[in-house]
């Protein structure tokens, strides 16, 4: 199982800094990665999702939001794999994004997104997942506006 998860992941992060320096993100691969119906907790809250049309109509948005910020790559820089049974695993990815800001200086941030998944045969997907705040994050190194 954690094989799989390390995979799964390794490919995650593939698929982002690939839709990063393109324009056509894969949308499917990226739609694939989550279960039917998934949990988002964060500051704002707790916001259940749907993998269906509209979901996949966001990702694209998603991937040119990051764009338009400058992000130019997502990478992980460790990963904690908890197994909570045959099937499930928590797993903490610490994500390392670089950023170029419009005055062309980089850089670097490092956070902590907690994913739930469930591995069925050789498919793992993610059924919820727990962020911090990264809008404040963004906005403390200048890579957005205060709001």
């Amino acid at each position: 199982m954690k094989e799989l998860i390390h995979q799964f992941f390794d490919d995650y992060a593939r698929r982002f800094n690939e839709a990063l320096a393109s324009d056509a993100p894969d949308v499917e691969g990226t739609a694939a990665c989550f279960a039917p119906c998934f949990v988002e907790a964060g500051p704002k809250g707790v916001q259940c999702g749907r993998n269906n049309a509209q979901f996949r109509e966001m990702i694209p948005r998603g991937y040119a939001f990051y764009r338009s910020i400058g992000t130019l790559s997502m990478k992980i820089g460790s990963r904690i794999i908890t197994p909570l049974d045959e099937q499930h695993a928590m797993v903490k990815i610490h994500w390392q994004s670089l950023y170029r800001k419009k005055e062309g200086n980089r850089v670097e941030i490092g956070f902590d997104v907690h994913y739930f998944v469930q591995v069925m045969g050789d498919t793992v997907s993610i059924f919820a997942y727990v962020t911090g705040d990264e809008q404040k994050l963004l906005q403390e190194k200048g890579l957005i506006p205060y709001q």
